[in-house]
């Protein structure tokens, strides 16, 4: 991990209809790490990833990409530092999948990486196991195979800070694990990446460090194993959960306590 910042939000705050969706943020991202944030709903998550890619204004603070504002930053050089992937990517023509992908690839329109296109596209839609959705249109397409094309977009766009925003919601568990180790993959080369997510297990296996977010502030940050503890949890999810190692990774997985749930025993010896 780099120590001179990629990316530093100094004091961001911001209210929606009166409300404070952040309040307050102090948060650096180095090269060669990935960052998940993660938190319960509505606790600020996308809206700090938005502020983050440019998207969504501050009304006080800054956000500094390689030590200068973003606003300093023009759209078609912002586009070449830094690739975002919305929860929701509505295409309202009849685009392919590799359409979409091409996207990617507009930054570089013009350019000597032009004449790269065709590879890079090819690539990005293998990685993703996105090859089959090429030429399907994207309204045919289910929620987890618009997710996977969405994905081989960003890798198209060949950028060093990735941000995703629950990229692996809609997505099954093989191309959930598929997709978070392509991003652990970009970060040891020295990429940088900031992932929302809701899977806790997923954030603790795949993230170098986690953001935990509680109503728009930083309720704490920090390694897996010192974020995702159990009081930490249980305070900010208002949920008891439990927190054990994987016996084969030794990653940290946290499940939700259902004692409502608990079956009897059955007496030693009977069988159900």
């Amino acid at each position: 991990m780099s120590t001179t910042p990629v990316m530093q939000v100094i004091g961001a705050r911001l209210s929606l209809g009166g409300r404070k969706i952040l309040d307050g943020i102090d948060l650096e991202l180095h090269g060669g790490e990935v960052v998940a944030l993660v938190g319960p709903n509505g606790a600020g998550k996308s809206t700090l990833l938005a502020a983050m890619s440019g998207d969504e204004p501050l009304e006080a603070g800054r956000i500094l990409l390689h030590g200068t504002g973003l606003g300093q930053w023009g759209i078609g050089r912002l586009a070449k530092l830094r690739a975002v992937q919305t929860q929701e990517s509505r295409v309202s023509f009849a685009f392919t999948g590799e359409d979409v992908v091409r996207m990617g690839r507009a930054p570089w329109a013009g350019t000597p990486e032009e004449q790269r296109d065709d590879t890079i596209v090819a690539a990005a839609l293998e990685t993703s196991e996105a090859e089959a959705l090429a030429i399907r249109t994207v309204q045919t397409l289910s929620g987890g195979e618009k997710a996977r094309v969405s994905f081989a977009r960003v890798l198209a766009q060949e950028t060093a800070l990735l941000m995703l925003d629950e990229p692996t919601a809609p997505m099954d568990i093989r191309h959930q694990e598929q997709l978070m180790t392509t991003v652990r993959q970009r970060t040891a080369r020295g990429a940088t990446a900031v992932v929302v997510l809701h899977d806790l297990s997923l954030a603790a296996a795949y993230a170098d460090r986690i953001v935990l977010l509680d109503q728009g502030r930083l309720a704490a940050v920090g390694d897996p194993e010192d974020v995702l503890t159990p009081q930490n949890l249980q305070q900010v999810y208002r949920y008891p959960v439990t927190v054990v190692r994987d016996p084969g990774s030794g990653a940290l997985l946290i499940t939700p306590l259902r004692p409502h749930l608990a079956r009897p025993r059955l007496p030693e010896g009977e069988l159900i």
